[in-house]
């Protein structure tokens, strides 16, 4: 479960993100100790998965995702579909997307390709209390890894390239579409056996924010870098996976609206320039559980994540008209400047996720043909030290630097029982 007026579709839209981002690399990949699902044994396997994220009243979101893999010898491949859907208040929309994965598994160097696509229909949120909304976007990612194994030492490096565009957009006070003309993610990972892996992955974001005209009207970038161990330990019935590492993450966004380059009028202002910087560095860690017996299986994954240092700043510059009227001085033209900061160091997060089921179930009169494997899981979420950003806008300003501060609504007993559910059933043959 999710508190109210957390950001639930922003971790809606990066589960579905993740959906669409297969692992690369294989054996010189692997999750930081994430969900332990691990790919099917047999040759063939067709997997759908749904659920709610979060449900509030008779509205809510949810997702749903379809994968079909093969694994023959060394080459394995796998094309799948998914997709997030809300009707929520303060998020509306509704994402789908595609991908393929495919590769060799090789020694000493093998190979991983994917790619994919997504498609969003009109767009309806709220963010920092201001309306955002926008018509269709779309976008691709392409992927490459390079898998090596030595021995009992694995490597790997992987590459990830992604660009997304929007269609008209309207951010409440202006006009404006965002562009995102390069999302770049590149990894490097090193283990020894299957017990002990190195990750560092780094990420860097352009993002633009565009008129009617395609003119730029604020530019953003932002890099991100993340450092981890993983200690893993599997002897049946049972298995371990314990991560811990490092996130950072920082970055900066300045523009400038006019009557130039606004289809609005800006009245009373001849411009309003505004600069954004921000900076995350955080610990985080995961462990995950496996117990596997006969035709059952239970899979308990916990995590939280913590800031240590954290800031968001922002500036704010307009100029007025200079504007009379039968002498009497309505605008005199003055400059208005004005400043907010938010102190982030109380951000933070923590999840459990709780799946049981039975698999391996023959459908026929022996193990050696179609097998069902069907999984129930259930999420807890609690997000922390967020609503000083969130509440920006939605209320009268505070005045002090923690920024504004908003009365949030109680935990529904629907909320709590229907949030955060997911059933999956997968078929191998």
């Amino acid at each position: 479960m999710i508190k109210p007026g957390s950001p639930a579709p922003g971790l809606g839209i990066f589960f579905m993100f993740c959906l669409a981002l297969p692992v690369f690399g294989q054996e010189a990949s692997g999750s930081l100790g994430l969900p332990i699902d691990s790919p099917p044994a047999a040759a063939y396997a067709l997997s759908s998965e749904g659920g709610s994220l979060w449900i509030e009243g008779e509205r809510g979101s949810g997702f749903w995702g379809t994968v079909l893999s093969l694994n023959r010898g060394p080459l394995y491949g796998a094309i799948g579909a998914g997709g997030l859907l809300s009707n929520l208040p303060s998020f509306d929309a509704d994402y789908t997307g595609a991908w393929f994965n495919a590769g060799l598994d090789t020694a000493p160097v093998g190979l991983d390709l994917a790619g994919g696509l997504f498609h969003r229909d009109a767009l309806n949120a709220e963010a920092f209390g201001f309306p955002i909304s926008s018509a269709a976007a779309g976008g691709y990612f392409l992927g490459l890894g390079l898998p090596l194994r030595f021995g009992s030492w694995s490597a790997g490096p992987s590459l990830l390239f992604a660009q997304g565009f929007w269609e008209e957009g309207d951010l409440y006070w202006f006009f404006g579409k965002p562009q995102v003309p390069a999302f770049f993610a590149a990894g490097l990972t090193a283990g020894f056996r299957e017990e002990h892996r190195l990750y560092f992955h780094y990420l860097s974001l352009n993002l633009n924010i565009l008129s009617p005209l395609d003119e730029k009207l604020f530019t953003a970038h932002g890099d991100g870098i993340v450092a981890a161990y993983r200690w893993s330990f599997n002897r049946k019935p049972f298995r371990l996976d314990a991560s811990a590492g490092w996130l950072s993450v920082s970055g900066n966004m300045k523009g400038g609206l006019s009557s130039g380059n606004q289809p609005y009028f800006l009245f009373p202002y001849v411009f309003y320039h505004a600069a954004l910087d921000a900076s995350f560095h955080g610990l985080f860690s995961v462990l995950a559980g496996e117990y596997r017996r006969d035709f059952f299986r239970l899979n308990m994954t916990l995590g939280a994540v913590q800031a240590l240092w954290g800031e968001l700043n922002a500036d704010l510059h307009a100029k007025q008209k200079k504007l009379s009227y039968l002498g009497i001085l309505i605008f005199d033209g003055r400059e208005e400047y004005d400043s907010w900061s938010s102190n982030l160091r109380e951000l933070g997060a923590a999840f459990l996720l709780i799946k049981g089921g039975l698999e391996a179930l023959p459908l026929g009169r022996n193990r050696s043909g179609p097998q069902l494997s069907v999984t129930v899981g259930k999420l807890f979420a609690i997000p922390w030290g967020y609503e000083p950003i969130l509440s920006y806008g939605s209320s009268e300003h505070s005045g002090d630097a923690e920024g504004p501060k908003t009365s949030r609504g109680g935990l529904s007993i629907t909320s709590i029982l229907l949030s955060g559910l997911s059933f999956c059933c997968s078929i191998t043959w």
